[in-house]
Order: C-alpha cells, then sequence, then structure tokens
C-alpha cells in the first residue's frame, strides 16, 4: 500500500517523546506517512484503525512491551500481513533470540 503521493504508511510506537518525534520527523522528510502511538496498547488500537504497511516499535514500553504488541498484531487477521520492527538498545544473546 502507498500514500496518493507514493509514500508507504508507517506506524512508530514508543514511549519517548524525543525519540518518536526524531524518528517520525525522518520517516516523515523521506516522503512517508507516519502516525506515532507511546506504547503497544496504543500502537494496537492506531493499527486497527489503520493499517499500516509497517510497524517501528520500541521493544520496552509500559502498559504493553513490543513483544506483547507485536503477538497482538499478528494474531490479528487484519493486521497479520504487516511488517513488524521491533527496535531495542538490548544486547543480551538471550534477547536477540527471544
Amino acid at each position: 500500500m502507498t500514500t496518493p503521493d507514493g509514500g508507504g504508511r508507517v506506524l512508530v510506537v514508543e514511549d519517548d517523546a524525543a525519540i518518536r518525534t526524531l524518528i517520525a520527523a525522518g520517516l516523515k522528510k523521506a516522503g512517508l506517512q507516519v502516525s506515532t502511538a507511546s506504547d503497544g496498547q496504543e500502537g494496537l488500537d492506531a493499527a486497527r484503525a489503520s493499517v499500516p504497511d509497517l510497524v517501528l516499535s520500541d521493544w520496552m514500553m509500559p502498559r504493553m512491551d513490543g513483544v506483547a504488541f507485536c503477538e497482538a498484531l499478528k494474531a490479528d487477521p487484519a493486521l497479520r500481513g504487516v511488517f513488524f520492527v521491533l527496535l531495542t538498545a538490548k544486547s543480551q544473546s538471550e534477547d536477540k533470540i527471544h
């Protein structure tokens, strides 16, 4: 899916407002249509309201973390095909495997 101007729709889910704004600004500058959410539950609601092409999500967030958000998104038949990228500063091997 693309927007009328040819850009894709990206949902940025990040609890840190400064990081969320920085990521969104860069994506908008690249011509993408961007929406944002501050945690996984808000992101799930936003994705259900307007299906994005791509979700960029932080791992560690309040209410619903990125892993639970990804699982909920992929469990929803209408959202199953959405590409999902989990962003994290975690560096432990077991975290990467998870």
